[in-house]
């Protein structure tokens, strides 16, 4: 994650806009279900991942992709269906922000580049 921020330089943009998502994150959590914490994998980029659970219906995550190829800073909403049927499978979908980056040095070829990206 420091290599990520360090590609920013002096502008400070990206770290106060993180932290102000992760206080806005942490300052909810006594008003929820649950809070999950462990590692996430997109491939080709891996990192930390934060999920809440706001209630059975509505879920957030934060990820913190530093450990691939790619880098990535990003934020999902998660819209969770109710278990229907004897099979327990548990369907959703998601809608994710985020900035990716990466930095690429081989036979004399620097290249660096970011991006904003989102889907559903």
């Amino acid at each position: 994650m420091i290599r990520f921020f360090s590609k920013f330089g002096k502008n400070n943009y990206m770290k106060k806009l993180s932290l102000l998502i992760l206080t806005l994150f942490f300052c909810n959590i006594s008003y929820t279900q649950s809070l999950g914490i462990g590692l996430q994998s997109s491939f080709p980029s891996y990192g930390l991942s934060a999920k809440l659970d706001m209630n059975d219906t509505h879920s957030a995550q934060v990820i913190f992709g530093a450990l691939g190829i790619v880098s990535n800073y990003s934020a999902r909403y998660i819209y969770n269906f109710q278990e229907t049927g004897a099979i327990q499978v548990k369907p959703f979908l998601y809608s994710q922000v985020g900035v990716w980056s990466y930095s690429f040095s081989s036979f004399g070829i620097d290249e660096n580049e970011s991006t904003i990206g989102y889907g559903r």
